[in-house]
């Protein structure tokens, strides 16, 4: 069995590189992450790889379609800045 650090590291990595293949291959989609854990550089290694927004997975539910209003509003935005 994998120490918790290393558990840590590699599923951060895998979130982080899964974020970025999203990006990379779809550039306008927005992606919204979920992690059990929100520490700081979790959170920040995910929008590094593009994650429009990283939710606890705990409050996921409750959170989410705020989460999406708000990736919608800047989509909107964005589109309008473009016309």
């Amino acid at each position: 069995m994998l120490r918790r650090p290393v558990q840590e590291f590699l599923i951060r990595s895998l979130a982080s590189n899964a974020a970025r293949l999203i990006k990379t291959q779809y550039p306008d989609v927005l992606v919204l992450g979920f992690s059990a854990d929100l520490k700081k550089y979790n959170v920040y290694a995910m929008q590094q790889a593009g994650a429009f927004q990283v939710l606890q997975k705990e409050d996921a539910l409750k959170n989410l379609y705020a989460a999406i209003q708000r990736a919608v509003a800047a989509i909107q935005s964005n589109a309008a800045n473009n016309v």
